[in-house]
């Protein structure tokens, strides 16, 4: 059940990273089309440490602070409702790919990548091998951010060769505290081993 106590601001928040697809919820005879418009025309996103005041944004838009605060809820609760049909459209893949070498961390993005490649999988680069020092690399994670009409594929690779027993043992000290578990996801394994005492490789 919708709960009205919800922030105002983080909901506002939500709302903006859907973008676009909010489109999906004008003309059905609702008071707040000219907010959803709004947050499209100009691709709006309420930063909740830097953005405008709600005050001051709802005179911009149109509306008392109070029917302002009423109308985000109504919109946050009509997209969490089924029965509204909301969809949202994602239009674009971007794949963002980690290369993490014995000498340095490169970055690239790709617009599209005909086979995308799993966890544990092995795949060679060879574009920065100078860079790096590695052309050789394995799949060691892979993360998945929807964002307003987009899809942001984050592919972490790190140079050698996968091993079953490492990956285990990664996920044991993530889970038993020895490690942190952001810290893990962009460390090197390199740096992860000398941590947890792991001698080999």
């Amino acid at each position: 059940m919708y709960q009205e106590t919800l922030s105002t601001r983080e909901v506002l928040h939500d709302l903006t990273t859907i973008g676009s697809s909010l489109a999906t919820l004008l003309n059905k005879g609702k008071k707040y089309d000219k907010i959803i418009r709004y947050i499209i025309d100009n691709k709006l996103y309420y930063n909740l440490y830097q953005s405008i005041p709600l005050k001051k944004l709802s005179l911009e838009i149109g509306y008392t602070y109070q029917a302002f605060q009423k109308l985000i809820h109504q919109i946050y609760k009509d997209a969490l409702d089924y029965e509204t049909e909301f969809r949202v459209d994602i239009k674009e893949v971007e794949y963002q790919i980690t290369l993490n070498g014995f000498r340095h961390t490169a970055y690239l993005t790709l617009k599209s990548l005909l086979v995308q490649p799993r966890i544990g999988e092995e795949i060679r680069i060879p574009f920065f091998r100078t860079y790096v020092g590695e052309e050789y690399f394995y799949v060691k994670n892979i993360r998945h951010e929807l964002y307003y009409d987009q899809q942001v594929i984050s592919i972490h690779l790190e140079g050698g060769h996968y091993n079953k027993w490492w990956h285990y043992r990664r996920d044991e000290a993530i889970e038993k505290g020895e490690v942190d578990k952001i810290g893990a996801l962009f460390s090197s394994d390199r740096s992860l081993k000398k941590v947890i005492g792991v001698r080999r490789g």
